[in-house]
């Protein structure tokens, strides 16, 4: 009995609230929807129990048409394919200013981009250095082709021999010792044919003279001319296998001037983040010097109110804040120091000049227009 009277208790509450919320539904706007709660029971209801009425729910209305227009098209602007058209970039303030001197003292000298890479292929040392490489690699195609070129030869021996004698034949009667002297010489001309083969054309020139007496006419003198073909017939024939080594060679030579073009890209890859380095460090300066500046103008304003409402704590922050953007100024001016000694390291241009005399300058700015 008690459960029973709980659960009629909390259905009257149910339904109290529902009735209130229909006698107010006039009242609401046209496009609002009240959906009343549904109850919870703790026990299922008896069969005599009164069923709740089913209420009238009306229909969500579609979306505003223009405000789903305007989230696609902030769902389409995140979209990685977005065109980066509709991006329209700023020139900064700093811009004008960096083209402007740091040093009054000093040479002003304007360099753009294009510039400074042809001073840095016409003076750099480490390009130079890159240079010798291919140089180097081509002269063993030189060395490896100047193996089948004429070569000219001249040959030249002297023979000097004192043999004892075990033979009368040899020398003759009386004769304890064979005692000769011979002096020949060969000049002419050798080619390595690309087959293997080995062409000689050559003179010879003879002078003997000994103490045989079998040796008629004695002193003697002799001539000949020779020439001679060599050519292998497995070991070191063929065409391929005899100009494999001026092959290598090319290839050495080629891939040598492709490092060469590595190192050269490499470098002058360098020189313009150099370059852009020293606008970036510059533009820095002038935005620490700006914060320098309204530092300054902040602690004298405060200064000047110190007996109205400014607390002597937030003077002394204010003092500290100062101190810190000059220490960021300092290092700023380093940094443009660093990078101007960068640059000039990198171009190695004599042009430059001095530090303390020439400033260097970029005189171009970066794009911003978008690249198509």
């Amino acid at each position: 009995m008690i459960v029973a009277l709980r659960l009629r208790r909390q259905m009257g509450s149910y339904f109290a609230l529902w009735g209130a919320l229909c006698a107010v539904g006039p009242l609401l706007a046209e496009d609002e929807v009240i959906i009343p709660p549904q109850p919870t029971f703790a026990a299922p209801l008896a069969p005599d129990a009164a069923a709740p009425l089913n209420p009238v729910v009306k229909p969500v209305p579609a979306p505003d048409d223009r405000l789903y227009q305007d989230l696609m098209s902030v769902q389409v602007s995140l979209d990685d394919s977005a065109p980066w058209e509709a991006m329209e970039i700023r020139s900064c303030w700093w811009d004008p200013l960096i083209q402007k001197p740091l040093r009054a003292k000093s040479q002003q000298l304007p360099l753009t981009l294009e510039q400074v890479l042809a001073r840095t292929l016409m003076h750099s040392d480490q390009i130079k250095v890159f240079s010798e490489l291919p140089l180097i690699r081509e002269t063993s195609i030189t060395e490896a082709d100047a193996a089948f070129d004429v070569h000219a030869f001249l040959d030249t021996r002297w023979d000097d021999t004192s043999d004892p004698i075990g033979s009368t034949l040899t020398a003759g009667p009386g004769i304890t010792r064979f005692r000769d002297h011979h002096w020949t010489n060969s000049a002419g001309v050798r080619k390595r044919t690309i087959t293997g083969g080995q062409l000689e054309v050559r003179q010879d020139f003879g002078f003997q003279d000994n103490n045989s007496q079998f040796f008629v006419p004695d002193p003697q003198g002799t001539s000949r001319i020779a020439m001679s073909f060599t050519q292998p017939l497995m070991r070191g024939r063929g065409q391929i296998y005899n100009e494999s080594l001026i092959c290598l060679a090319k290839i050495d030579s080629k891939v040598a001037h492709d490092e060469f073009m590595r190192q050269l890209q490499s470098h002058l890859l360098e020189v313009s983040r150099a370059y852009w380095a020293l606008y970036l460090e510059r533009g820095v300066l002038y935005q620490k010097l700006n914060t320098y500046q309204r530092a300054v103008e902040i602690v004298s304003w405060l200064e000047k109110r110190r007996a109205i409402d400014a607390s002597e704590s937030q003077i002394k922050a204010a003092q500290a804040a100062l101190l810190e953007r000059r220490s960021d100024l300092l290092r700023a001016q380093a940094a443009v120091k660093n990078a101007e000694a960068r640059l000039r390291a990198l171009v190695n241009d004599p042009g430059f000049g001095d530090f303390n005399c020439v400033e260097l300058i970029p005189a171009d700015l970066p794009s911003t227009q978008m690249m198509s």
